[in-house]
């Protein structure tokens, strides 16, 4: 039986130590089949820190949340030993024991999703990785809930990978494309809950993070997502 997880990370490489730092957390997993995928979305190439630490690069262009996010699945889709997919974002990490808690949940289920809690983490920046602990996000899965309201990173949840070869991100949004997908993979399957706290969301004071830059863009996503949402109200496979 296969049990490879593949982690995509997607980087524009521009957080160069945090994406250090990231790929560090995925090879200290106490899981034994736990591969990184990298999809390198900005100029130039990595650098050798990161190039020693994962084997697996993809080099999309463009549009580059969307489309570096399927370029990794691609590549997942390709790897025959690869069972599950989960996702880091370069700035975040996962604890040792996070794959294989989300892996352990998933097997002993039907269902075809697990999500996992995450503390959010406030202060960190370039020079400060370890800010202060100020929420955990460790709230039961409700697909209406989730239809008004995305709470958890992307992180947080373990993907067979047969479900994507159905379901990606679609390359038509530019934010809000994680949220997106989670709704569409609800309408087909039970998310299960693997409960405990196995990694950090950071939230940096510099306004550095993806959605701070974008505030405008997120703001208006969230409500446009709201009322096209409305429509899989009450149609998640779990309520």
């Amino acid at each position: 039986m296969n049990r490879c997880v593949a982690v995509v990370v997607r980087t524009l490489g521009d957080r160069p130590r945090m994406l250090v730092e990231a790929l560090r957390s995925i090879s200290n997993q106490d899981h034994p089949d736990t591969t990184a995928i990298v999809a390198w979305d900005g100029p130039g190439l990595p650098n050798f820190d990161a190039l020693d630490l994962c084997s697996e690069w993809v080099f999309p262009r463009g549009r580059w949340r969307t489309r570096a996010g399927n370029a990794g699945i691609k590549r997942a889709l390709e790897l025959d030993d690869v069972a599950y997919v989960t996702f880091l974002d370069d700035d975040d990490v996962i604890y040792p024991n996070h794959v294989s808690n989300l892996v352990s949940v998933l097997e002993g289920s039907q269902a075809g999703v697990a999500y996992s809690d995450s503390c959010i983490v406030v202060g960190c920046d370039s020079e400060n990785q370890h800010g202060e602990r100020w929420k955990i996000l460790d709230d039961d899965f409700s697909h209406d809930d989730l239809c008004n309201e995305c709470k958890r990173p992307n992180h947080s949840f373990l993907i067979r990978k047969g479900l994507l070869a159905l379901e990606q991100f679609d390359q038509s949004l530019d934010v809000s494309e994680d949220w997106d997908l989670w709704v569409r993979l609800s309408c087909r399957t039970e998310f299960v809950h693997a409960p405990g706290v196995t990694a950090e969301y950071r939230h940096r004071l510099d306004g550095s993070n993806t959605t701070r830059r974008q505030k405008e863009a997120c703001e208006r996503a969230v409500a446009m997502n709201r009322a096209r949402f409305k429509k899989f109200m009450m149609g998640g496979v779990t309520k």
